[in-house]
């Protein structure tokens, strides 16, 4: 479930995307909500979508719509922000249902074709761990903050140094995170992100990360 979740956000970020610059469309945005739909309520004991995000989209269909690419790229990034909520509650669900934490996926398949991780996993697996230990702390924001920057690097189309490197400045951001503020490394912090916003395309899922949650990751060195 946590894999599956993982991808269909990736692929949502990349969706989103693909809308704004007219490379999608509505129905491409219909399919997508109807398969996070299925997901959440095979895996999760009935966890639905709000019923009216389907409906919505489904709108596009009429001619009375004006632009029907500008409200399917709305309701997926509201669709996106809710699977990255249920994301963030992820490890509270499989400690209440009872279940063992997976293993960190290897192999991930987005839309753009297939990015098999496998000399990443391990580093991955690291962040996660890093990461959940900072939710379990409390702070949310900056959990989720850490996620979107991972999940962004992993979705993104780069050459496998680059997605090294930058995966490297996550981990350090997720460590200097999980640290007390008076022994983070303020220069090392705003160098990691400052790395990460010279890699950020225009339009691309770390871009979009680093535009949502940098005011929280300012904090780190603030």
């Amino acid at each position: 479930m946590v894999g599956d979740l993982a991808a269909l956000v990736a692929k949502g970020a990349d969706l989103e995307e693909r809308l704004s610059t007219g490379r999608a469309d509505w129905s491409e945005a219909l399919s997508w909500v109807q398969e996070a739909d299925s997901l959440l309520e095979s895996s999760m004991r009935g966890v639905r979508l709000p019923f009216y995000a389907e409906k919505s989209i489904k709108a596009c269909r009429s001619p009375l719509v004006a632009d029907p690419r500008l409200l399917a790229r709305a309701y997926t990034v509201f669709v996106l922000s809710y699977l990255r909520e249920v994301q963030a509650c992820m490890p509270d669900y499989i400690e209440a249902s009872g279940q063992q934490a997976p293993e960190p996926e290897v192999s991930m398949t987005f839309s753009g074709g297939t990015f098999i991780g496998g000399q990443f996993a391990a580093r991955i697996s690291n962040i996660h761990s890093t990461v959940a230990g900072i939710h379990e702390e409390g702070h949310v924001d900056v959990a989720e903050a850490l996620r979107a920057l991972q999940q962004a690097v992993v979705a993104d189309s780069m050459d496998n140094d680059r997605r090294s490197d930058l995966l490297d400045n996550v981990e350090y951001l997720a460590q200097a995170a999980a640290a007390p503020a008076g022994e983070r490394n303020r220069g090392l912090t705003r160098a990691a992100v400052g790395a990460l916003t010279a890699a950020a395309a225009g339009g691309s899922a770390l871009s979009q990360a680093l535009e949502s949650w940098g005011s929280v990751l300012r904090r780190l060195f603030g």
